[in-house]
């Protein structure tokens, strides 16, 4: 299990007395990569910096980095790095972006268990080398569809077959080094030679050309295929596809258009780009049709994008996760008029009337997932999203895009100012961005912020500070808080709390209940505490001073009152279950406790304690 992070050093106000982290992914496991991160923090705060330095990484060759992007500290030192990076245990996978003396540089490196640090310089590979590369793989995959259908030693090997097809021009830095050796191969191959390449691609490339763009594969020497076959082995990318989300608003009215306004339709622009659907031949058939009379071709071409549509539509259900209900997409084009039908089995639907949340899914799948894919791994990056949305609107939205997230193993980083997408029960989502003089600081792992006066031991406190509202926004004053000593026992409790559908009350953390007045500090800000402490003997002293003070309406209970065997919160997991104390582990627990990953003994302890703690 490993989890995901950015990197951030000298990139405009962001780590510049000390690199910042931006933790994204608690675990990289199969079925628990998926999930949300979420970016607040007040106006000018540096939230903007940071999504831009998470965007940068989308390419290896997109926008280098230059001196515009370095800080203008008089203090700042150090090359501008921006990196993503694997934690396995003690080594790291990972890829980075540097400015330094004035030159960008991209690497790929790995630093081993051991220590051994290695690094793979990226060079860029340039259009044309992608172009004779997909042209001779294209050729090659037609060649032994034909002709080679057994032939285990041919040049795409049975081992590399299910890899090449899954090649196109948006992962062919990923596959650099097979694409190398297969074009190798080719120059050695039987009768083909360099003649290959200029009967099939080029018939003016010369020896010399043709190796050097073979070369441009090249640079993924031996020692790269450690990264590799890490990729291949966990199924994601060291670099994944890292996509800066605009949303277009797509209206029921759009489904509509003139023949003559097909060029200026941002709608179906989308449409037939996803369905890989030149447009002009729609606009010669309606050409043909003016010319010659015969609106017969109409029929024939709408049968045509229809099949296309057909299979669109097959993903999009399966993707939308619908089971009985199956939603289709079918085009109609007459004289004077070309429209869209949506329909959920066989009922049309009216686009401006669904859901909030399918109507996100609905643009979501038409300008991003149907033309390009998404791969296990993938990050969303969306600033600022539905500021149009009224509250009901905007919690729909979150629940939707975190459970398209974590059902397809995508990451999802929004920036935001609205309350609304916080959700209490899932603090480990927020990253609290800060300014410390000049400077933008990333607070990943959500923990309660002491700092002498202000420590007011409400671990609300960081987030209504830097949304500017009020604590009631945030918390139901009407729903009973219960507090706990830690953010992991705030971790464990909250995902029990979901899987086993109680809502009868809020947990939050205070880390720790040695602090000085702390049930007066409590409250200040809530009239009827609940406190649930551990079963050991600084738990049980404070339950003794909370009744020698006779304090009113406030509440401590002991894990030792629900069994003596509880001093603490990990003695509720079977031996198992049971994890090491930190945050990223706490974290991943929440995923992996939906999958039903659990000992059937801790299942039972924690049930004894929700029943307990509800009566």
């Amino acid at each position: 299990m490993g989890h995901r992070v950015l990197q951030i050093k000298n990139y405009k106000n962001v780590g510049i007395d000390e690199k910042q982290e931006l933790l994204l992914n608690a675990s990289t496991s199969k079925g628990e990569f998926g999930g949300l991160v979420i970016l607040i923090g007040p106006n000018n705060s540096g939230k903007t910096n940071v999504l831009s330095a998470l965007t940068a990484m989308r390419d290896p060759n997109f926008a280098p980095f230059t001196a515009v992007d370095l800080p203008d500290f008089d203090n700042a030192q150090g090359d501008l790095e921006v990196s993503l990076v694997i934690h396995e245990g003690k080594a790291m996978y990972g890829f980075n972006k540097k400015y330094s003396n004035k030159i960008p540089k991209n690497q790929y490196f790995v630093k081993k268990e051991d220590g051994a640090n290695l690094f793979f310089d990226n060079k860029d590979i340039t259009e044309y080398a992608m172009n004779l590369a997909m042209s001779t793989i294209s050729r090659l995959i037609s060649m032994k569809n034909s002709h080679y259908p057994n032939d285990e030693n041919w040049i795409i090997t049975s081992a590399e077959w299910k890899t090449v097809k899954t090649i196109d021009k948006n992962n062919m830095r990923n596959h650099a080094t097979l694409i190398h050796s297969i074009l190798n191969k080719v120059v050695n191959y039987q009768s083909y030679g360099y003649n290959f390449f200029r009967s099939h691609v080029d018939g003016s490339l010369t020896d010399e050309r043709i190796k050097g763009y073979i070369n441009e594969f090249g640079f993924n020497s031996e020692k790269l295929d450690v990264l590799r076959n890490y990729e291949e082995k966990n199924n994601f990318s060291i670099l994944p596809n890292v996509i800066l989300y605009s949303p277009v608003n797509f209206k029921n009215s759009d489904l509509t258009i003139q023949p003559g306004n097909i060029d200026t339709s941002n709608f179906y622009r989308h449409i037939f780009k996803a369905i890989d659907y030149d447009i002009e031949e729609l606009k010669n058939c309606y050409t043909k049709v003016k010319e010659q009379n015969m609106p017969g071709l109409l029929k024939k071409t709408a049968k045509t994008i229809n099949i296309k549509l057909e299979e669109l539509s097959e993903q999009f259900n399966k993707l939308f996760h619908l089971n009985k209900n199956k939603y289709t997409f079918e085009i109609t084009l007459e004289t004077n008029s070309i429209y869209l039908t949506l329909m959920l089995n066989e009922t049309p639907l009216h686009l401006d009337k669904q859901s909030l949340g399918f109507k996100w899914f609905f643009e979501f799948y038409f300008t991003m997932v149907a033309k390009s894919g998404l791969n296990r791994g993938d990050i969303i990056v969306m600033d600022e999203p539905a500021t149009n949305l009224h509250v009901s609107g905007i919690v729909e939205l979150r629940k939707f895009i975190k459970e398209y997230a974590e059902r397809n193993e995508l990451t999802f980083v929004l920036s935001t100012h609205n309350p609304f997408f916080i959700d209490v029960n899932y603090l480990e989502e927020v990253r609290v961005i800060n300014r410390v003089g000049d400077h933008s600081v990333i607070q990943s792992k959500f923990h309660l912020v002491e700092d002498g006066e202000n420590d007011d031991t409400d671990a609300i406190r960081p987030i209504k500070d830097a949304l500017t509202v009020p604590r009631h926004i945030l918390v139901d004053p009407n729903v009973p808080t219960i507090y706990v000593e830690g953010i992991t026992d705030y971790l464990y409790l909250t995902a029990f709390a979901s899987i086993l559908k109680i809502d009868k009350f809020l947990f939050m953390p205070i880390q720790g209940i040695s602090k000085k007045n702390l049930v007066d500090t409590i409250l200040k800000i809530d009239k009827n505490p609940i406190f649930l402490v551990d079963g050991d003997k600084p738990a049980i002293q404070f339950k003794e001073m909370v009744l020698k003070k006779a304090y009113k309406n406030v509440e401590v209970i002991s894990l030792k009152e629900v069994d003596e065997t509880f001093m603490n919160i990990e003695q509720l997991f079977d031996a198992t279950d049971r994890l090491d104390k930190s945050f990223i582990n706490a974290a991943n627990f929440k995923a992996r406790i939906k999958k039903g990953k659990l000992n059937k003994v801790t299942k039972d302890n924690f049930a004894k304690l929700f029943d307990y703690i509800t009566v």
